[in-house]
């Protein structure tokens, strides 16, 4: 009897020459040329969703495909496109993208280390190798290294981590993975629980807080000043942690190397490893997007066209000083949603609070590699190690330095229009453009346009930002991530359109 889920080859090869012909369109010849797509089509594209309840008779493979072509993808705006600068989204690299058609081939759930069986967990780790070497991470972390969903993910990972650290370090049997968060801190001394010490921090720290029973309101923000509020005040940060046995609490404390709204960097890393070596806190650095800029070469051709290569990469100086690193992929890595990174010093730390216990289905035949269940919050995970491992092996070192700086070049010629030929319109919110990395912020200095100017922005199709908010007022975010950005004025991914833009916006298109 044949499988009624099934489809022929002819049928098959058929859809599937149609979707590649989609892809080649988008991806490559003819790109869309508007982000967001007109209101007539949201509203077309809306009402051609399958009605509700859901149907009792099946569709077939044929009109589903069709249908999610022809109605449901003019409805979905183009976040691939090297003008989409909201949220930090990166691209997918060519590589990396034909890595992942081949993920959703094998549809692998990369759980359990079988090395008699696949090859699949090896990749993964020969993966995080590379990205330490990419980073220039001691290749000590890759025992304690992980892919995950996120850097939000990774947050709550590096964070479980601090928690279980802080109250077992004294007595092994203070494990919150093993008695619960408020016993072990009863045990151990810490009645007050445990505070995370942050200057500017991004919200998935506080809701990693939450997730883990630490509470998002038990943040203690400690900015150096308003001029760098990315940057912890180390004086009051050694107060509150010489106090810690007296107060009864233990101190989980946050670097942040990319801050989300300036993509400015937290300066003194060194002194806050020696701040929470002396006093026994954790340092966590969320490095969701400022690790790439590690791996900029000083010493590549084309450094001439920018003197201050050398002050980009020693941004993270002091990064592996840290006990536990998040950062993404599908970020600056520019490798597909969704893939982020964790790196931790304390594998045997990361395996006691993920560990499976008593799952004997899940045993692993080889103890080289544990299995990533083990070592992650997902038990069933996708095969997100492939596309990075194409990225990486594509580009390698010298492709990856020259990405990170032509991201930072397109900011930096975004933010020399907005202060040299846009002034009269704008204000550009940290002028001093050499130390920028790829985050331009800026507001209208028309306080009525300036309430409206990432929507007035985005509703022109051409260009996508974040609308944020800065010292009180609100503010608009331009994040360069996406491979395709060209260094050029014209062409695709150019800063004309930017251009363009703003002066239309501001009411002067002369």
């Amino acid at each position: 009897m044949p499988n009624p889920f099934a489809v022929n080859e002819a049928e098959f090869s058929a859809l599937l020459a149609q979707i590649q012909d989609v892809i080649t369109k988008y991806y490559i010849s003819n790109p869309p040329k508007e982000i967001r797509p007109p209101e007539h089509i949201l509203q077309t594209t809306i009402q051609a969703e399958p009605p509700e309840p859901l149907r009792k008779e099946p569709l077939g493979t044929h009109a589903t495909i069709q249908n999610l072509l022809n109605d449901l993808l003019p409805g979905i705006f183009v976040q691939s496109s090297p003008h989409f600068y909201g949220f930090v989204t990166g691209g997918a690299l060519p590589p990396a993208l034909l890595a992942d058609f081949l993920v959703t081939m094998l549809d692998l759930d990369v759980m359990v280390h079988l090395p008699r069986d696949s090859i699949h967990t090896t990749i993964e780790r020969h993966t995080t190798y590379l990205l330490c070497d990419l980073f220039q991470l001691p290749r000590s972390f890759v025992p304690g290294s992980t892919i995950t969903t996120g850097a939000t993910a990774s947050n709550i990972v590096g964070l479980a981590c601090g928690r279980e650290w802080l109250l077992s370090r004294d007595d092994p049997s203070c494990s919150v993975a093993r008695i619960g968060y408020l016993e072990a801190a009863i045990k151990s001394g810490v009645h007050n629980g445990i505070r995370i010490m942050v200057a500017k921090p991004h919200s998935s720290i506080a809701k990693a807080a939450s997730i883990l029973g630490l509470g998002s309101g038990n943040l203690g923000h400690l900015p150096a000043s308003e001029a760098e509020p990315w940057n912890i005040n180390l004086v009051h940060l050694e107060h509150y942690l010489s106090k810690q046995e007296e107060d009864g609490v233990r101190y989980i404390v946050v670097g942040q190397l990319g801050e989300v709204n300036t993509g400015r960097f937290m300066s003194d890393i060194p002194r806050l490893r020696e701040l929470c070596t002396k006093y026994g806190a954790w340092l966590h650095v969320d490095a969701a997007f400022g690790l790439p800029s590690r791996c900029v070469n000083v010493y590549d051709e084309d450094t001439e066209r920018l003197a201050d290569w050398d002050k980009v990469h020693n941004w993270c100086s002091g990064v592996e000083l840290a006990d536990s690193i998040t950062s993404d992929g599908h970020k600056l890595v520019n490798v597909p949603y969704d893939a982020g990174l964790f790196f931790s010093q304390h594998p045997d730390i990361l395996q006691r609070v993920f560990k499976n216990p008593g799952a004997a289905y899940l045993a692993t035949s080889g103890a080289d590699i544990v299995a990533p269940c083990n070592v992650n919050i997902e038990n069933s995970r996708r095969f997100r190690a492939l596309p990075i491992y194409a990225a990486l092996t594509a580009l390698g070192t010298s492709g990856y330095s020259a990405l990170i700086r032509r991201l930072i070049l397109h900011a930096r010629m975004i933010a020399r229009i907005i202060q040299d030929e846009l002034s009269q319109y704008y204000e550009l919110l940290l002028p001093n453009i050499d130390d920028m990395f790829m985050v331009v912020l800026f507001r209208a200095k028309d306080d009525a346009l300036n309430a409206v100017l990432a929507e007035k922005i985005n509703a022109m199709g051409k260009i996508w930002v974040s609308g944020t908010m800065w010292e009180g007022s609100k503010a608009v975010r331009i994040a360069a991530a996406n491979w395709r950005v060209n260094i050029e004025e014209e062409g695709h991914g150019g800063v004309a359109i930017v251009r363009d833009v703003l002066k239309i916006v501001a009411g002067s298109d002369s």
